[in-house]
């Protein structure tokens, strides 16, 4: 489906924004493009929920060793949030795709995720343990339950309307 985004937020510009700083640094380490992130008010849904589409496009290096583009969308109830998942997301999923560049590095024990938002297994910290991957997974899980939930009582409230 192709949208009229209204909405634009590029990194590279000196924001100061949630995982922002964090998720340039790792673009810039990696020889990536900054990170560009489209939102869309959306009126599909009733009850004010799942309203923003927040489309995140990390573009990959062009020059070799190349690497491919990560893209994904999220919905969110508001552009902020909507944002900072995004961002959060594409720190995770740089991470996910690039291990062996960020060894020794302070994200290599940050969150990794799949080519599908999936959580992946993490190297165990010494003092840590697997405790960030345990939550990253509580994280997602809890994330998918809301997003479910949300998409639930939205087609449930959407066929009541219709009787």
């Amino acid at each position: 489906m192709e949208y009229n985004f209204t909405r634009f937020y590029q990194l590279g510009n000196g924001g100061n924004l949630i995982f922002e700083k964090d998720l340039e640094e790792l673009a810039n380490a990696l020889d990536r493009p900054s990170p560009a992130f489209f939102g869309v008010r959306l009126n599909d849904q009733p009850g004010e929920e799942l309203q923003w589409l927040i489309f995140a496009k990390l573009s990959g290096k062009k020059e070799s060793p190349t690497s491919e583009d990560i893209q994904f969308e999220i919905r969110e109830s508001n552009w902020m949030e909507g944002l900072a998942r995004a961002m959060q997301e594409a720190l995770a999923r740089l991470c996910g795709q690039n291990m062996n560049q960020v060894k020794n590095t302070r994200f290599f024990y940050y969150a990794r995720h799949d080519s599908k938002g999936r959580p992946m297994t993490m190297p165990r910290h010494q003092e840590l343990k697997y405790h960030v991957e345990q939550l990253d997974i509580m994280l997602h899980e809890t994330l998918k339950e809301l997003d479910n939930a949300r998409a639930h009582l939205n087609t449930k409230h959407i066929r009541e309307d219709k009787e």
